[in-house]
């Protein structure tokens, strides 16, 4: 999301808050918008505040451990988070999906893969979670695997190398300013350090939201200790 869609979000969250204090729709749309901006404290209040109104939305408890709980590293309260989202939802795709990328994102490698399994063979043609696969498989060094997963999630893709070279030529072309994180998880998996700081720096800068899941991935690690990742946590707010 654009940095200017995200203030609109915020504003129209805002004065739907403002003209009733009492919808949980409202309080949960105005904790998104403020968890996009890296407001987290003030994020965390709203999501809360919408949760009391409600406590059995999905939705809600989706949200609140995605965009705000697994950011912050707040994992065993993120994962919560997510079962409660599932035992209220527990076919939505995306949600399973995305609970397997947090299990990727904690080292959880088996667990993570079963649950991919899990929604692809219930849902074998949701292209999310195809490319959401494909970031564990390049982060657990299969990349056949990973290339494969990438081309089932944009089939018009140009076919590319089973290594970390073709996984970045393969990520670059479904680059535009809601991917450049997922270039920069690529260029690092390929060794490139210069590239990868570069797109980093192009997620942040067009609020790139991926850019908070791809920060975890274990294709960053060699680069933790750089003053630049430390600089850019700062920013965002979020412990190292």
């Amino acid at each position: 999301m654009s940095k200017q869609a995200e203030l609109l979000a915020d504003e129209a969250a805002h004065k739907t808050v403002e003209l009733d204090d009492s919808l949980p729709e409202a309080h949960a749309s105005l904790a998104q918008a403020l968890a996009n901006e890296w407001k987290w404290k003030e994020a965390e209040a709203e999501f809360r505040r919408s949760m009391a109104l409600n406590g059995n939305s999905a939705a809600t408890h989706y949200f609140y451990a995605i965009t705000c709980l697994s950011p912050q590293n707040r994992i065993d309260e993120a994962i919560e988070q997510y079962r409660t989202a599932l035992s209220i939802d527990p076919l939505s795709s995306i949600v399973n999906a995305n609970y397997a990328l947090l299990l990727l994102q904690v080292r959880r490698y088996p667990e993570s893969l079963a649950q991919f399994q899990k929604v692809l063979a219930r849902d074998p043609n949701f292209p999310p979670a195809h490319y959401k696969l494909s970031q564990f498989y390049a982060n657990t060094g299969h990349f056949p695997e990973a290339v494969a997963e990438l081309r089932k999630a944009f089939p018009k893709m140009n076919s590319a190398s089973p290594d970390p070279k073709g996984y970045l030529e393969l990520s670059m072309q479904i680059d535009d300013s809601d991917r450049s994180a997922a270039v920069a998880d690529a260029a690092a998996l390929a060794g490139n350090r210069i590239q990868a700081f570069e797109y980093l720096e192009k997620a942040y800068s067009s609020g790139d939201n991926e850019l908070l899941f791809v920060i975890r991935y274990p294709a960053l690690d060699p680069l933790r200790s750089d003053p630049r990742f430390k600089d850019l946590m700062r920013r965002l707010g979020l412990p190292d």
